[in-house]
């Protein structure tokens, strides 16, 4: 059977123009719901080449557009370079674009659909760019100077009047010095160019002024497009791209500006114009602003969000169910979003449809498949979930979405809903559990990991985790694409499928990943270490926000410095699950490495009806350990106040984390905390000024830990003193309020 689909032939040039083609073709085919199909990256520039001009050829850039097998495919009637609008012509057509538009309108068509060019570039980049793009330091200012197949201004030529000429250095001097003269300080200075550093030379000898050739193209791309502000070269459609790409202040030169780049709406922020440097009096007020703003918070980035605003939050559960610190933090987000004048409405997966108000805040829990299979919960997701999450889409209709989960009920299908109704969608990661197919970024469950998604290892680090020992699970992962085969023979079940199929599954599972934050217009990352992973798996740095925690409760005031123990042992306290990744079994062995220290650590936490072997382990050694006891879970308001009847907060995690928020309820209680040298824990906690931070599966740094506590009796108030108090939700909804404002500006 032949389909019809729309083909992207792209030219022998440079990958600026021949992302024009492709652009187009994306465009078309996204709006017509056909397959595309992608060739030419790898076509070489025989002319360049021979010239000895810059001939790179982009291979190994982005994984491929081949929607539609060679198979279905026909050509039997070609329609050329058909217009964005053009009604489709039959099931044996190939819709081609192979031709670069008028110079004149090279952005026409696009610019109200940059979200999608964006994310579809993005989604398709190489492991191999992406790692190399990690790497890529962002410029504060970046200059894009043309060469290579630019030829010099002749004598008798007036620059304005020629095209396919190089850009005076002199006109980027000038920039230079008028941009630091405004800011005011040595601006940082990054060149992107084709030229030699002898070519060069002139702008190389300023101070604070870089150029690292060897980079591939695409490389120099992002680098353009993470950049604060570009100076674009005249004529040069590759800078043109880094504008667009991005979200840097944009400068055409005053000769050569033919258009613009990027919307009306993000233009009104984020300068994108001509000016003159030499002429810093005639700069647009926003232009001069942006600069002025360029290594702090720029206000005008900031817009106001559309009146009446309506978002919809997606958790993974919500109350009153019980739930984890991500249901805590859409709560109290909601809570101030509220007070700022924004509707939202909170949707979860549930066992079955239902509507309800939660503490004011409105709530619709979307039914799920109640007999999930093995391949729904590990490969498509939960199609029931979808068809049900859609329903409340058109019935709530909301602006935009708000994702706080990634897991087989909140998959990629709600995803797929919500840009299917053109809704602005945002994602937060809170847990590790996004991307690891582990589920706690630690690597063979004992060392953290940087979290890219590399199918063979991830594969069989999961397989570890599954009680598989890790040479046999290397080995399996290895051999899984070939013993798959064997997979449809034997049930649907983890314990046989895991091992045939884990790294295709796995393979499977990141390309979801990736699809999610390709998808996504924002995603939100709530500590430094998120920050990096995603930056290591390819997420463009103009996509990320980086909006730290808050606390979630009103502390009241604390009466001052005070030791809660009048008989002068220290009281400690544990607050969460018993699980291994949470580390209760360090704290048991730090006492038994310690049998003689006084102190006493109380654990607050669940105790499920039918515990599992890690619960009956922990609570047979407790049996048997005076110094520590049981307690009941206290209400997440009455946390800093119980928090205030202790000396210290014991954080033991062994696994990356985010918050956790009960750090900074320690903090409002004015409580040190002793916690896990990892993740969100060791950039909340400065070792020796408001805590201790203890090494990673590390008994005895425990017990060490606790001695101090106990036989240093300066320690404790010497913290207690160095504790600031916690920024607020309040703060984290204003900073999350601007990140709708980006998506949804006001008039």
């Amino acid at each position: 059977m032949v389909r019809p689909y729309v083909h992207a032939r792209l030219p022998s040039s440079g990958l600026g123009n021949k992302l024009f083609v492709w652009a187009r073709a994306l465009v078309f085919a996204r709006r017509h719901g056909l397959p595309l199909v992608v060739t030419g990256w790898c076509t070489p520039r025989w002319r360049a080449l021979l010239k000895g001009e810059d001939a790179r050829i982009y291979w190994n850039y982005f994984t491929p557009w081949n929607e539609l097998p060679a198979s279905q495919r026909s050509r039997a009637k070609v329609v050329s370079e058909p217009a964005m609008d053009d009604p489709l012509q039959g099931d044996a057509t190939v819709y081609e674009f192979s031709e670069m538009p008028h110079w004149s309108r090279c952005f026409e068509g696009l610019r109200e659909h940059r979200e999608l060019i964006r994310s579809e570039l993005f989604g398709h980049l190489t492991a191999a760019r992406r790692r190399e793009i990690a790497s890529v330091v962002r410029p504060m200012i970046c200059l894009q100077i043309r060469m290579g197949d630019f030829r010099a201004l002749k004598a008798h030529e007036q620059f304005s009047q020629v095209g396919g000429v190089r850009t005076p250095l002199d006109y980027f001097r000038q920039w230079i010095e008028d941009l630091r003269a405004v800011h005011g300080s040595d601006l940082a200075v990054t060149i992107v160019s084709d030229g030699s550093a002898h070519e060069l030379a002139p702008l190389l000898a300023l101070p604070n002024v870089t150029h690292t050739p060897g980079r591939s193209g695409l490389a120099d791309l992002i680098l353009m497009a993470d950049s604060r502000l570009l100076v674009c070269s005249a004529g040069s459609t590759f800078s043109q791209w880094g504008g667009f790409l991005g979200d840097p202040v944009l400068i055409h030169h005053p000769d050569h500006m033919h258009y613009f780049c990027r919307p009306e709406a993000d233009r009104v922020r984020v300068f994108e114009g001509a000016a003159a440097p030499g002429a810093i009096e005639e700069w647009p007020a926003l232009l001069r602003s942006n600069v002025e703003a360029l290594d702090g918070v720029d206000r005008s980035r900031a817009p106001s969000l559309k009146p009446g605003t309506h978002v919809m939050h997606v958790p993974f559960g919500y109350f009153p169910d019980q739930c984890g610190g991500t249901e805590v933090y859409v709560a109290a987000l909601c809570r101030e979003l509220s007070a700022m004048g924004i509707n939202n409405t909170v949707a979860a997966p549930g066992e079955k449809e239902a509507a309800y108000a939660y503490d004011g805040i409105q709530v619709r829990r979307f039914g799920i498949d109640p007999q999930p299979t093995f391949e729904s919960i590990n490969v498509g997701g939960d199609e029931v979930a979808a068809r049900s999450f859609a329903s409340v889409l058109d019935e709530v209709k909301p602006d935009a979405i708000h994702f706080h989960a990634h897991s087989p009920a909140v998959s990629l299908h709600l995803l797929k809903e919500a840009r299917r109704r053109g809704l602005k969608t945002v994602f937060t990661y809170h847990t590790p559990t996004a991307s690891c197919r582990r589920g706690t970024l630690m690597r063979w469950g004992t060392e953290p990991c940087e979290g890219e998604m590399r199918d063979t290892l991830c594969a069989a680090c999961h397989l570890h985790s599954l009680n598989t020992p890790k040479a046999v699970a290397m080995a399996s992962a290895a051999l899984s694409p070939m013993t798959q085969i064997c997979a449809g023979a034997l049930p649907a079940q983890a314990r046989w499928q895991f091992p045939l199929r884990s790294r295709p599954l796995t393979a499977h599972r990141h390309s979801l990943v990736r699809q999610w934050f390709a998808g996504m217009d924002r995603i939100i990352a709530l500590c430094g270490w998120t920050e990096h992973l995603l930056q290591r798996n390819g997420v463009p740095r103009f996509k990320v926000r980086k909006v730290r925690h808050g606390l979630t409760q009103v502390a009241a005031p604390d009466g001052g410095d005070r030791r809660v123990s009048s008989s002068g042992v220290p009281r400690l306290i544990f607050l969460g699950r018993l699980d291994p990744n949470k580390g209760v079994h360090l704290i048991l062995d730090a006492l038994a490495l310690c049998p003689d220290l006084e102190l006493e650590v109380d654990l607050y936490t669940v105790i499920d009806a039918v515990p599992g072997p890690y619960v009956r382990g922990i609570m047979d050694r407790l049996k048997h350990e005076r110094r520590a006891r049981v307690c009941a879970p206290v209400r997440a308001a009455e946390v800093i106040e119980t928090l205030k009847g202790y000396d210290a907060l014991l954080v033991p995690s062994q696994w990356m984390e985010t918050g956790p928020l009960v750090v900074l309820e320690a903090f409002a209680a004015g409580v040190p905390v002793v916690g896990s040298d990892l993740g969100g824990i060791a950039e909340w906690v400065t070792h020796g000024r408001d805590g201790l931070l203890v090494a990673q599966q590390s008994a005895s740094g425990w017990a060490q830990a606790l001695c101090r506590l106990v036989k240093e009796p300066d320690l404790l108030p010497e913290l207690r003193a160095g504790i600031c108090s916690p920024r607020s939700m309040r703060e984290v909804a204003e900073e999350v309020r601007a990140v709708y404002g980006e998506l949804l500006p006001g008039a």
